[in-house]
């Protein structure tokens, strides 16, 4: 299952949704019986190996294929539509021995040696898919063994009054509506940082557009990252150094200064309830991964993790 990792699962989605069957139906054969798409085409799913890294009493998974002996069960799920296409990645406990996937419609079913498990996408990313760094094996099953298929509503469609905002300390931001939010641009220092705010109830959005001013113009992630430095550091110099390609020599372990010269704030998203996440380049730190910064309802840092 190795060569998966060079194919675009979204490119395969989207092509069969507008038409273009052939490579699709040529990739769900190969990869039968742990690859199934539905029947229109709108979600494909591979159940394959993630690389694990044991630090401590947890693991980090991270999104590629195995280099050794410890792996991460888990499914890819790619979903394309009109309005949006993407790709996540839940994991799933290593205690069973899986034997196939099926999907009709939204409803999936996840198929072991022992049992049958029935869910869908929506539950799966729910509580499947874990926003922290790190996690052990009893969180990964605990969260498999609530799978029961439950249905969520549809999250009701905002009206929305506006095409534009104004917001002090960004400016102009723009109404997207495939994404749902308002979005534009925040010039600081010769960096631009894309801004996105999600639309929400009224009453809550009078009081987001207010927040978002106030930690925009303290360039609040500026304490954020000194929050998440030390953890980002530490798993760097811990897991993550590799080899001078020209020399073969070992990368020396990343210093404080050179870790806050190389990292930097590309976008950040505001959410309904003024929470946010900061999406960071890491400069190939961790080997072109983005470290997501997880930012509390007061402003407060939660957690980082690495995506992409």
């Amino acid at each position: 299952m190795k060569e998966t990792w060079n194919f675009k699962l979204m490119d395969l989605l989207k092509n069969a949704r507008l038409g273009n069957t052939k490579e699709l139906n040529q990739f769900l054969e190969k990869y039968s019986p742990f690859a199934a798409a539905n029947e229109n085409y709108s979600a494909l799913l591979l159940l394959r190996n993630f690389q694990v890294e044991h630090w401590n009493d947890e693991r980090r998974i991270l999104n590629s294929h195995p280099e050794g002996e410890n792996f991460q069960w888990g499914i890819t799920i790619a979903r394309s539509s009109e309005d949006i296409s993407s790709e996540s990645h839940i994991y799933l406990p290593n205690s069973l021995n899986y034997k196939k996937l099926k999907i009709i419609g939204n409803e999936i079913e996840i198929i072991t040696d022992k049992k049958s498990i029935k869910t869908n996408i929506t539950e799966l990313f729910r509580k499947l898919k874990f926003f922290k760094l790190s996690i052990t094996e009893q969180e990964i099953e605990n969260a498999f063994d609530t799978l029961s298929n439950e249905q969520y509503e549809e999250p009701k469609k905002l009206e929305v009054k506006h095409q534009t905002i104004h917001i002090p300390s960004t400016g102009i931001l723009t109404y997207n509506d495939k994404l749902k939010w308002y979005e534009g641009k925040f010039n600081t220092e010769n960096q631009i940082i894309e801004v996105s705010v999600y639309n929400a109830e009224p009453d809550d959005f009078d009081k987001l557009l207010p927040f978002v001013d106030k930690q925009m113009s303290s360039k609040f992630y500026d304490k954020i990252l000194l929050k998440m430095e030390s953890k980002m550091i530490a798993l760097k110099n811990d897991l993550w150094l590799g080899e001078d390609e020209e020399t073969g020599e070992d990368e020396p372990p990343i210093t404080v200064e050179d870790f806050r010269k190389r990292v930097s704030v590309t976008s950040i998203v505001f959410y309904e309830d003024c929470s946010s996440t900061i999406y960071c380049s890491d400069d190939d730190i961790f080997w072109g991964h983005t470290i997501d910064i997880n930012v509390d309802k007061k402003g407060e840092y939660k957690d980082v993790n690495l995506a992409g």
